[in-house]
C-alpha cells in the first residue's frame, strides 16, 4: 500500500498511484473499475504497443483520464513519487518547459503528452456542451500539434505532418507551426516532383 496521502473517497486516484508504485492489486482494481486508467498507467511503461490501446479508448475512458490529468490535487503526490509523470500532466495542460525537459529525458513521455493532447481536442469537438471543462489552453493544443508535426515529419508522413501544424495554428498561430507546415508542404512538393520524374523518363 503506498503511504501518498490522497483524499481517501477518490478510490480511483488512490489506486491509480499504487499502480504507478508497481502494487498488482491495484492495477487489477483499476482494470475492474477504471479501465481508462489502468491502460495509462500501463502505456506509461510500454511504448507503442500501449499507445495503441491508449488511442481505443472509449470516450467515458478518456474522460476519466483527463480527469486525472486535471487534478491538481495530485501535484504533491505525483512530485514526491512519479516526478516525470507530473511533468507529463504539466505538459499536457501546456506548460513548454515541461515538454521540452520531456523531450530531453524522456521522448517517449513527450510522444505520450501529445497523444493524450490530441484525443483531448478530439473529445473536446465530440462534446461541445461540455468545453467548460477543458483544462487545457488552446496554447498547449498548439505546441503539441507543433509535436506532432515533427513527428510525422520525422516519418516522412507529409499530409499527417500538415494536418497537425494546421491544428496548432487554428488553435495559436506561431512562426513555428507555419514554418513546420511549410517544411511539410515543401517536403511533399519534392516528393512528388520526384514521382513525377520517374513518370515521364522511360
Amino acid at each position: 500500500m503506498s503511504d501518498t496521502q490522497v483524499a481517501p473517497n477518490d478510490t480511483a486516484t488512490q489506486r491509480l498511484l499504487e499502480a504507478l508504485d508497481g502494487c498488482k492489486e491495484a492495477l487489477a482494481w483499476l482494470e475492474a473499475h477504471r479501465r481508462g486508467l489502468a491502460i495509462f498507467a500501463r502505456a506509461l511503461g510500454n511504448g507503442r504497443k500501449a499507445l495503441q490501446n491508449l488511442r481505443a479508448m472509449s470516450a467515458a475512458e478518456w474522460d476519466h483520464l483527463f480527469e486525472l490529468v486535471c487534478d491538481d490535487g495530485l501535484d504533491e503526490a505525483l512530485q514526491q513519487k512519479h516526478p516525470d509523470v507530473l511533468e507529463l500532466f504539466e505538459a499536457v495542460k501546456g506548460d513548454d518547459e515541461a515538454l521540452a525537459r520531456l523531450q530531453r529525458k524522456r521522448p517517449s513521455y513527450a510522444r505520450f503528452a501529445a497523444t493524450v493532447r490530441e484525443f483531448h481536442e478530439k473529445y473536446l469537438v465530440a462534446t461541445p456542451d461540455e468545453s467548460g471543462r477543458d483544462c487545457i489552453p488552446s496554447s498547449a493544443a498548439a505546441d503539441v500539434g507543433c509535436l506532432i508535426g515533427e513527428m510525422h515529419l520525422r516519418k516522412h508522413d507529409y499530409h499527417k505532418a500538415i494536418e497537425a501544424f494546421t491544428r496548432a495554428i487554428e488553435n495559436q498561430p506561431t512562426a513555428d507551426a507555419y514554418e513546420g507546415r511549410a517544411r511539410a508542404y515543401r517536403a511533399l512538393a519534392a516528393l512528388d516532383e520526384h514521382k513525377a520524374l520517374e513518370l515521364i523518363q522511360p
